[in-house]
């Protein structure tokens, strides 16, 4: 049981399951050769994926648990545990947070933000609406996910009844109160000058105008 593995950020370990004990356990392994770690996870791992700093992995379970394990102690930390369904969740580029969600009584899902220092976790968005697929954008400076909260219906041509379109769409959320939307398009006026900017000198032996 080898099929899937992942490279470390760095290349330097590579992560795989195998169950030559027996169960099925997480080992990493350098990639330029020798020996494999075992690390001892929960039985029930099955997605896994390195954290980018290369010093942690993440994993669910099959009952819907997300957990951080530290690649150098061993340690491991619930970060949160979906009831109903698995988790879609991603790093922050600096490992210093998760985005994730969480499927709510009502069955409609909320964004989350769990920080790796505090080991706590902030709800982002309502849940009165179905928001999944979340990611950071390369900088960190934006979370964006989709959402189904689009309602627009029109009446039908032929069958008499209202039609929903689509009600899903990509949206974005900036995680810094200097950031604004990246989707409007900058503008095309010059900017105001605060004086006058200055006339060119005249030629040499140029007559001044009347």
């Amino acid at each position: 049981l080898k099929e899937h593995f992942a490279r470390s950020p760095y290349g330097r370990l590579i992560a795989y399951l195998s169950d030559a004990s027996g169960e099925v356990e997480l080992h990493t392994r350098p990639q330029m050769g020798g020996d494999a770690t075992r690390h001892r996870v929960d039985k029930l791992i099955q997605l896994y994926r390195w954290a980018p700093d290369g010093k942690s992995i993440s994993y669910q379970t099959k009952d819907g648990r997300l957990i951080l394990h530290d690649v150098a102690t061993g340690n491991e930390t619930l970060v949160a545990r979906n009831r109903l369904s698995g988790i879609s969740y991603d790093f922050s580029p600096d490992s210093q947070w998760i985005a994730y969600n969480l499927i709510n009584d009502n069955l409609q899902a909320s964004l989350y933000l769990y920080n790796v220092q505090t080991k706590k976790s902030t709800k982002i968005t309502e849940g009165y609406y179905s928001d999944e697929s979340v990611t950071f954008d390369l900088n960190g400076k934006y979370l964006y996910f989709i959402s189904g909260r689009t309602f627009q219906p029109t009446g039908g041509a032929y069958e008499f009844m209202m039609n929903m379109a689509p009600g899903s769409r990509i949206y974005a959320i900036p995680l810094d109160d200097e950031m604004t939307n990246p989707l409007i398009p900058a503008g095309d006026e010059e900017p105001m000058q605060e004086t006058p900017a200055a006339r060119p000198a005249a030629p040499a032996g140029a007559q001044p105008a009347a």
